[in-house]
């Protein structure tokens, strides 16, 4: 019984409502303990606008939002305080754009693994989801091929 459960609890967490915001698509890359990760996930809001604070885990030292950006031709991350969304709109962190960085990995992260994050925002407040870690370099779900690099990726309905 208990391995019909987990399976069924981890879809019902993939897509976690938090009132009137919705997580979805969350998902890292695997990487090696020690070292840095990341996570990408999508946030609808379907009522007052909100803004995401940061966000925290078991699973590493600290968790920051970054963004990427060019400048003079040159890919850079940097952190950032905060990142808006608008009523009806989405959020949308993925590669070449908005990101969590996982600083300080206390395991590593496999393809299949599983582990929960908590998102907090200045609203709706902790809002913890289930991340699935899918291979090194793996694209969004939906993306199309040579999309997973482009500064400023945006995933519009």
């Amino acid at each position: 019984m208990r391995r019909l459960l987990l399976p069924a609890f981890c879809l019902l967490a993939a897509a976690a409502p938090a009132g009137t915001l919705v997580v979805d698509h969350a998902f890292a890359r695997a990487a090696l303990a020690g070292r840095t990760g990341v996570v990408y996930l999508e946030v609808t809001d379907h009522g007052a606008p909100d803004r995401l604070k940061g966000a925290s885990s078991e699973i590493a030292e600290a968790v920051e939002l970054h963004e990427s950006v060019s400048e003079g031709g040159v890919a850079r991350m940097r952190p950032v305080a905060s990142a808006e969304i608008s009523q009806g709109h989405r959020l949308v962190l993925a590669p070449g754009g908005m990101h969590l960085m996982l600083i300080g990995l206390k395991r590593a992260l496999r393809p299949g693994d599983h582990f929960d994050i908590i998102l907090d925002f200045a609203h709706a407040g902790a809002l913890p989801v289930s991340v699935e870690v899918l291979k090194a370099g793996a694209l969004p779900p939906g993306a199309q091929p040579g999309m997973g690099e482009m500064p400023g990726m945006k995933m519009t309905p």
